[in-house]
């Protein structure tokens, strides 16, 4: 889907190039309004039940098997110089592309090398990626280490930092008193590795007389559970469930809040 809240980092790079036409495919469109580009164009891989679209999407992977069924006919349509799948099981699909003689690149940003299910549903399907793919970016060191241990030849990884635009994140040194509420704030998906667990336990072990707040945004399947021991440490008053906010609201947020809480 393009795209998703939590995906604000892809936007970024599609919305910073210079002398580059950028081709999106995607399965659905959403929040555009939030993040449109300045050039580009947006293609559908399918569309609604029973239209042209969606009857030559299930053609091209039911009865012809190539898995990325209608962008394939886009794609050879368009004719564009570089493939560029973000994470690993996109990738898959697009090394099947073998009638597209161009580039193909693969970006993984963490659940595509360490969720379980993913790796093994798609072990078979990687090997052939890390055979037949041109190149792979990664975030750091560590996604690197995940990536050769999976058989990626190193010399084909680079790591590619997620790049935003500093200039929409301006710093001001916020001055209060001591009776002023410290506020928190926490961005991000309620999953195991953001640690948003951790913060509010920390948050539970501040002294009880320092007058603070945890501004939340976000979701995810873990919520029930985090709100419950917000509840049991006795800080449930203390936290303010923001859910998932536009982009401009989580600047707002930025700017509100005395400190940010990555865990």
């Amino acid at each position: 889907t393009y795209l998703e809240q939590t995906l604000t980092f892809i936007w970024q790079y599609l919305n910073k190039f210079e002398n580059i036409y950028p081709l999106v495919i995607t399965r659905s469109l959403k929040n555009l309004d939030q993040f449109p580009l300045k050039n580009g164009n947006f293609f559908k891989a399918h569309g609604p039940r029973l239209t042209t679209p969606w009857v030559l999407d299930n053609f091209y992977r039911r009865i012809l098997r190539r898995p990325m069924g209608y962008t394939e006919k886009i794609l050879l349509k368009e004719q564009p110089q570089l493939i560029h799948a973000h994470f690993g099981p996109t990738g898959c699909n697009a090394i099947e592309m073998t009638s597209l003689n161009i580039p193909k690149i693969t970006s993984f940003y963490g659940y595509d090398l360490s969720k379980f299910d993913v790796i093994k549903q798609g072990a078979k399907n990687y090997v052939k990626l890390f055979r037949e793919g041109d190149w792979f970016f990664v975030e750091g060191p560590s996604l690197r280490h995940k990536l050769i241990a999976l058989g990626c030849p190193e010399e084909k990884i680079s790591i590619q930092r997620i790049a935003i635009d500093m200039e929409n994140y301006t710093f001001d040194l916020h001055s209060r008193n001591q009776t002023e509420i410290v506020r928190f704030l926490f961005v991000g998906r309620f999953v195991e590795k953001k640690g948003l667990e951790f913060a509010i336990r920390a948050l539970a072990n501040i002294d009880k007389s320092i007058p603070l707040e945890l501004r939340i945004i976000g979701y995810g399947h873990l919520e029930k559970k985090l709100r419950l021991l917000a509840i049991n440490l006795g800080i449930s008053e203390k936290i303010k469930w923001l859910g998932i906010q536009p982009h401009s609201k989580v600047l707002k947020e930025l700017d509100n809040c005395d400190i940010l809480i990555q865990p």
